[in-house]
């Protein structure tokens, strides 16, 4: 993989990341772990002590059922302290993977975003001031924001 597709990767994790933060109660939230597999892009803890292990995984090609079979298996294979699992796919998905029971490919939740950067961008700026207007903060401009 070269510099300007890894840079994009973890761009991704960490948007991913930040999008996910706003949703959950979470005690603490880390992109790249170094005290997890490599498979762990992003790992929340809970204040109830639960561990939930994330793999993000972006395409610019179709992501086939395929592939997403293996990296599922992977993370759960190789994360055994986590108890949640959850594998995020982003860019167009086929349609087999559209239709998943429950979204889960064995214990692991498939969470498809078929978003472009500047998509999350957006998304991120209105969760940033959902999030601030339930705490009673200021929102967020959209200049500032980006």
């Amino acid at each position: 993989m070269n510099g300007q597709y890894a840079i994009k990767g973890y761009l991704l994790q960490s948007l991913v990341a930040l999008l996910d933060s706003f949703e959950t109660d979470w005690e603490t939230v880390c992109v790249e772990p170094n005290d997890e597999s490599e498979k762990v892009d992003i790992k929340c803890t809970y204040p109830n002590g639960s561990i939930k292990a994330v793999q993000v995984k972006s395409s610019k090609n179709p992501i086939n059922l395929s592939h997403a079979k293996r990296w599922a298996n992977e993370l759960f294979e190789k994360t055994p302290n986590a108890d949640e699992y959850e594998l995020t796919l982003v860019g167009y998905v086929e349609p087999k993977l559209r239709t998943l029971p429950d979204n889960m490919i064995n214990n692991v939740l498939v969470v498809n975003k078929d978003l472009s950067v500047s998509d999350f961008e957006t998304i991120i700026i209105g969760k940033i001031n959902s999030f601030f207007e339930r705490k009673g903060k200021n929102v967020v401009s959209p200049k500032l924001g980006q």
